[in-house]
């Protein structure tokens, strides 16, 4: 969940039409995965923060660097 959920991030940051896409896609993919019994709901919200944690992260070492995602 952490690897779909850095990825919706970062559509959501670049593409700003698309952010009703981003956050379907990764509420169905929670749904799907807590359906099949495949994931509890923590995993998923772990899993989220975790995601969150690394993109935010990234863009903040790379703003100080000078090379952020919106620089």
């Amino acid at each position: 969940m952490a690897v779909f959920t850095t990825l919706a991030v970062a559509c959501w940051l670049f593409f700003p039409k698309a952010r009703a896409a981003c956050l379907a896609g990764i509420v169905a993919l929670g749904v799907a995965l807590i359906a099949t019994g495949q994931h509890f709901l923590s995993d998923l919200i772990a899993g989220g923060y975790i995601g969150w944690v690394v993109l935010a992260g990234t863009d903040r070492g790379l703003t100080i660097l000078g090379r952020g995602f919106r620089a």
